[in-house]
């Protein structure tokens, strides 16, 4: 149960499409930027004076094969 409440809460939609026979693609679309992210901190050595967050997206998509 926690894991689906953690899913519906970051997840707006689930897309598969079948690519031909073998080859298919999972794109997933977040609520929020959750993937590809990156902290780029203000001072390496003092994290405390902040930091700014890089190369975020809302979709991740994957092809995979069917063996």
């Amino acid at each position: 149960n926690d894991k689906k409440t953690f899913l519906k809460t970051i997840v707006d939609k689930i897309i598969v499409k079948s690519k031909d026979k073998l080859q298919h693609e999972l794109s997933i679309k977040f609520k929020f930027p959750y993937v590809n992210d990156e902290l780029i901190y203000n001072d390496i050595n003092d994290k405390s004076k902040g930091y700014i967050l890089k190369d975020f997206s809302f979709k991740l998509s994957v092809i995979f094969l069917r063996v």
